[in-house]
């Protein structure tokens, strides 16, 4: 996601995303849920990024979620 640092993408887009990205998770497609990776929203199971400086998104709405910078790769 770091070609979309500081974007504001849907859920949609950012499924598609990483599907384009990666094919092989199209067989797990319900299970990319961009609330798990966010430093301000999780859902039940999220990622150890959730609510970390390591998350990858903030959530800005329903659906809606802000890249952010990839603080693990500085």
């Amino acid at each position: 996601m770091m070609a979309y640092e500081g974007h504001v993408l849907t859920t949609k887009e950012i499924v598609k995303i990483l599907l384009q990205k990666f094919p092989d998770l199209h067989k797990m497609e319900a299970w990319l849920q961009p609330p798990d990776h966010c430093n301000n929203h999780t859902n039940k199971g999220a990622c150890k990024c959730a609510k970390t400086e390591y998350a990858i998104f903030e959530q800005l709405g329903r659906g809606k979620f802000r890249v952010l910078l990839a603080r693990h790769l500085s």
